[in-house]
């Protein structure tokens, strides 16, 4: 006989991002642009972009549309050209169910839970929330060469992939919708004459957009950039705060310094004061 136990969800094993240029023998880690985990030896690293590479360069051959998936029974990849020569690669472990059969433990692993649409949608959000914080890759690198762009994204992407709920990903997920609030007009006139109250006495505030628990009010970006700048509130943004909500009242109660989860610094203020953390708020 055999008993069954519960399902191991699927998890977050690399996110590496790569340019696929010609270099000396040796120096294949001057492809890697970011690569996550860090701890990785430079061996299995470019074992994984040599790899990627391969299979994108062999998909080439046979078909005009670009490798965007890749299955095996263990592990779903994720393969996505954010721009010319700038490839995201993101490996998830699929989930898996140990049985007991004849008093033995055996693992098998559920490939076909794993959506190809889901994981493309994954990928491509990240490209996206890096985007409209720091800009296009080709941005940064003409500004301050591949040293500028290699300490954005560092800067960015741990606390990022920190985030990302692999578990619940989903068709669901991939629809990236938008949860309105309707409100009564004279609370939306309210709302209305605050922004450009606030919009007028900083000059520095190009947009606004106003949410509340979770649910969009108003907006003055276009239809793209607000559900870029919603879906980061909402799946990234806010779990972050709660964590250092619930940080900052222990730090409170135990007499400790505040330390900011959004920028790590020991500031000693609430994380919405933290003058490193105004930008994210």
């Amino acid at each position: 006989g055999s008993m069954s136990l519960p399902v191991t969800p699927a998890s977050l094993v690399t996110f590496f991002i790569f340019t696929p240029k010609d270099v000396p023998e040796g120096r294949e880690h001057e492809k890697l642009i970011y690569f996550w985990p860090a701890e990785l030896s430079e061996e299995e690293k470019n074992n994984k972009i040599g790899l990627s590479e391969a299979l994108i360069n062999f998909t080439k051959t046979f078909s005009k549309e670009p490798l965007d998936a890749i299955h095996t029974e263990k592990q779903t990849t994720a393969v996505f050209e954010a721009e010319p020569d700038m490839w995201f690669v993101m490996t998830v472990r699929n989930p898996s169910v140990t049985r007991v059969k004849d008093g033995k433990a055996v693992i098998e692993f559920k490939e076909h839970d794993i959506n190809d649409t889901a994981m493309q949608v994954m990928i491509k959000q990240a490209y996206r929330m890096f985007k409209l914080f720091n800009g296009p890759f080709k941005h940064l690198a003409a500004k301050g060469g591949e040293a500028l762009l290699r300490h954005k994204l560092e800067k960015f992407f741990p606390q990022y992939i920190a985030t990302l709920r692999i578990e619940n990903m989903d068709l669901f997920n991939t629809l990236e919708g938008i949860h309105f609030l309707p409100v009564d007009k004279n609370v939306y006139l309210r709302i209305q004459c605050f922004i450009n109250l606030a919009e007028n006495t900083f000059p520095a505030i190009a947009y606004s957009a106003f949410l509340y628990r979770d649910h969009l009010v108003w907006s003055g970006l276009e239809q793209e950039e607000t559900r870029i700048l919603y879906q980061y509130v909402v799946d990234h943004l806010h779990p972050i705060l709660s964590e250092s909500h619930s940080a900052a009242a222990q730090s409170r109660s135990s007499g400790e310094p505040t330390r900011c989860v959004l920028c790590q610094c020991a500031c000693r203020l609430h994380v919405w004061d933290c003058p490193q953390a105004s930008l994210w708020i």
